[in-house]
C-alpha cells in the first residue's frame, strides 16, 4: 500500500483531478488495493475471454 500511495501522491502533484486504471477482474489482491486506496468500479468489458474492470478515484 505505501508504494502506491507513493505514485498517487507524485499524481497529485501533477495536479491531476481524477485517476483510472484498468485491472483484470481475477486479480482480486490488487483490487482490493485499489478499493482500499477509494477507487470504485465505473465500467467493464472483456478481451480475449477476460474480464476487466475500470476504476476510478476522483480527487475533491
Amino acid at each position: 500500500m505505501a508504494f502506491f500511495t507513493l505514485i498517487l501522491g507524485q499524481l497529485r502533484a501533477d495536479r491531476s483531478p481524477a485517476f483510472r486504471l484498468t485491472v483484470a477482474d481475477f486479480n482480486e489482491r490488487a483490487i482490493r488495493l485499489y478499493r482500499k486506496a477509494g477507487f470504485r468500479e465505473t465500467a467493464s468489458f472483456t478481451r480475449n475471454d477476460t474480464r476487466f474492470l475500470v476504476m476510478v478515484k476522483k480527487e475533491i
